[in-house]
């Protein structure tokens, strides 16, 4: 079974298409990296909603790391200034745990492909939950909207395809 790990914009989409109690019907392991629920590595926590509880609730597991790969955050952050340190915590995660790399964020994405690193994102999520017919096609379109209306960006083309298929 292959482990997801998941960044703080996927949690808020899944949050927002009111997606977080289908997802852990989906044949995957989810996690997430501790510090998107801490403010130690930033001035302020990263995430609000969902909570702590509705993510645990939602089958995700907290991931830590260890001395080491601290110290390899802290050596990517100079290397990939552009993203956040809770970010290039996800990347060092997935790296770790061999795991697909759950990001909507386009820098992000870029930095786990020169890492060699899986990426997947929210609309590969709603491709999953359909495929595995947890959610049928009139649920996945307004679960999309939602997040689109929650001011989530999103490829419009990838989008406008989707909910053109989902209406057959």
């Amino acid at each position: 079974m292959n482990l997801l790990i998941s960044d703080t914009n996927i949690l808020i989409d899944l949050y927002n298409g009111n997606l977080l109690d289908k997802i852990k019907q989906l044949p995957y392991k989810f996690g997430i990296p501790d510090a998107i629920l801490s403010d130690a590595f930033t001035d302020k926590i990263e995430l609000h909603e969902p909570g702590v509880e509705e993510i645990l609730d939602a089958g995700f597991r907290i991931y830590s790391l260890e001395a080491d790969e601290l110290v390899e955050v802290y050596s990517l952050n100079e290397s990939y200034s552009h993203l956040s340190v809770i970010d290039i915590f996800g990347l060092v995660l997935a790296k770790k745990h061999k795991a697909i790399l759950l990001t909507g964020d386009k820098k992000l994405r870029q930095a786990a492909q020169n890492k060699g690193i899986e990426f997947k994102g929210i609309l590969w999520i709603l491709d999953e939950l359909i495929e595995n017919s947890i959610i049928n096609k009139e649920t996945a379109t307004g679960s999309l909207q939602k997040i689109l209306d929650k001011g989530a960006y999103l490829p419009k083309v990838e989008c406008q395809k989707r909910f053109e298929n989902w209406k057959k």
